[in-house]
């Protein structure tokens, strides 16, 4: 909570705000009833699969009426004169690809570390505070290398930082797949956890800069509401996304890892409790010692294999965010330092210059004005 005060204190005193004198200001309340349910369904559904399976009526169901009221959704705010979401503004191209690159690169971001913290507490043994730590590092790079990133962004242009930083990220989380249920924080964890950070600080700064500086100033309160709901949506559909490939991994794997003779029906209900909290280490006391043991190490084998998918599709995820952002993502032009005393950097288009004079955003590649 102090952190929190402290921030909004320092935001109310040193930002400046942005205001539209054109902004419409009815509520749209369809929109917004039907964007929830649009997105809060099919999450619904990814949530519930592993347990009802497909042809349940409760994940099918759903699925079809989320995917149908999006699709409306996205049909209303077109037509809508007085839409929540300007749709307009994704014919800008940067604008376009930035938020693409978002949804692509927070979903193996929040996707990867939501199971990674749960692996190292409940598969690998670590306490909660240790999990918490062992991924510290990355908020410390974040914090120094950022604004580093950032003027390298200034100077070279966001293209370069936007898709090589997710592809290190990436490799950061592939290295991860060597964290095995005894896994060494040195060796095992570290490694991949400062690659990943690195490649974060590459992107996080360019990226959102990038989203805020492709369109015009009075438009960008609306610009980074909705980039940050981009990345939101990532997160929580990759949760649900990786959280059913890992549980219908993580059955099977255990399934084949005890096929080989058969269990007690003591043993089998263990079974079917550890399916229903995957990662986790199974409960078997009151099992003969040699049952119990088969049932640990075959647990321990799934969760391990299951994770390591995980990490792999989170990790071309951002892979494949870097190559959209190198193919999609236009430099702007360039302006002489001198002739042109009033242009801006990155982070400052559309802020005042002195004199009160305000600043036009650049003028990307390719691009009109």
């Amino acid at each position: 909570m102090p952190l929190i005060l402290f921030t909004i204190v320092m935001t109310l005193r040193v930002v400046n705000e942005s205001r539209d004198p054109q902004a419409d200001r009815t509520i749209d309340w369809a929109g917004i009833a039907m964007s929830a349910a649009g997105l809060g369904l099919p999450v619904f559904v990814l949530i519930e699969q592993p347990t009802h399976g497909w042809g349940s009526p409760i994940v099918y169901g759903p699925l079809i009426g989320g995917i149908a009221l999006f699709a409306l959704f996205l049909v209303w705010e077109w037509r809508y004169p007085h839409s929540m979401l300007d749709l307009s503004l994704f014919r800008v191209r940067n604008f376009a690809v930035t938020n693409l690159e978002t949804l692509i690169v927070y979903a193996g971001l929040m996707g990867a570390f939501f199971f990674i913290t749960l692996f190292l507490q409940q598969t690998a043994g670590y306490s909660p505070i240790q999990a918490g730590f062992a991924t510290t590092p990355i908020s410390l790079l974040l914090f120094f290398l950022s604004p580093r990133f950032g003027r390298i962004s200034t100077s070279t242009g966001p293209r370069l930082p936007m898709s090589l930083g997710p592809i290190v990220a990436g490799a950061g989380l592939l290295l991860m797949t060597r964290i095995g249920a005894d896994a060494n924080y040195l060796t095992e964890v570290l490694p991949g956890v400062l690659l990943f950070g690195l490649g974060l600080s590459a992107t996080v700064a360019p990226l959102t800069a990038t989203a805020l500086d492709s369109v015009e100033e009075r438009r960008v309160g609306v610009a980074s509401g909705i980039n940050n709901g981009v990345s939101r949506v990532a997160g929580l559909l990759a949760i649900a996304v990786l959280g059913a490939v890992i549980a219908g991994s993580f059955d099977s794997k255990l399934d084949r890892g005890l096929a080989a003779a058969p269990l007690t029906r003591q043993a089998q209900g263990v079974v079917e409790d550890a399916k229903a909290k995957p990662l986790a280490v199974p409960e078997t006391k009151g099992l003969p010692a040699a049952e119990a043991d088969r049932i640990q190490e075959a647990a321990s084998a799934a969760s391990v294999d299951s994770f390591h998918l995980g990490l792999e599709l989170a990790g071309i995820l951002m892979i494949i965010g870097g190559v959209i952002a190198g193919i999609g993502i236009q430099n702007p032009r360039r302006r002489e330092a001198h002739g042109a005393p009033l242009a801006a950097t990155a982070g400052d288009c559309g802020h005042e210059a002195e004199g009160g004079r305000p600043v036009e955003p650049l003028e990307p590649v390719g691009e009109s004005a």
